[in-house]
């Protein structure tokens, strides 16, 4: 966060919800003291309990509906790969679309093959929430991701495992 990282979505399928909770619970602490954003991914539970500021649920978790029930905060993203299931999520009431991969990624296992800029665009011309595209993005693609309709990009190879700061600042200056 100070190297200029304003939303943090936590991802963890593994664990056990208390050890979840307890991460989530740290997390939000850091990122109320950095002014950033929590995202808790697939707990809408804990992200009620900790006043997370939104939550993101994928194709096959709670449904959106189930969710808006448990989860009483702003930001409620869905993830996309098809023009169908982003126009279902913002008919839902998803507040952002997280579309991807937008290019091949190791980070995720069950992400599957890169949809593609065309397919990015397509969806961002079909709907009308902010897209945060996520999958394979870097500094040397990031801008053509933008340019392909995306409001902003989610990364994790692109920072992680390396100076984190450095990159996360040279990335805001390609993208900017």
């Amino acid at each position: 966060m100070e190297a200029g990282i304003k939303i943090i979505q936590y991802r963890e399928k593994n664990l056990p919800e208390h050890q979840i909770l307890k991460t989530a619970k740290k997390l939000k602490t850091l990122t109320k003291k950095h002014n950033a954003l929590l995202i808790i991914n697939d707990h809408p539970k804990i992200a009620e309990q900790i006043g997370a500021d939104g939550i993101h649920i994928g194709q096959t978790d709670t449904g959106i509906k189930e969710a808006k029930k448990i989860f009483k905060g702003p930001i409620i993203g869905i993830s996309a790969k098809t023009i169908n299931e982003a126009k279902q999520a913002e008919a839902d009431g998803a507040t952002y679309l997280g579309i991807g991969p937008i290019f091949n990624t190791k980070t995720k296992s069950d992400a599957g093959k890169g949809i593609g800029l065309k397919t990015l665009k397509q969806i961002k011309q079909n709907t009308t929430i902010p897209i945060v595209a996520i999958g394979g993005i870097t500094k040397t693609n990031a801008k053509k991701v933008l340019n392909a309709g995306a409001d902003s990009i989610a990364v994790i190879s692109a920072i992680i495992g390396k100076d984190i700061k450095k990159e996360t600042h040279e990335l805001q200056a390609v993208i900017q």
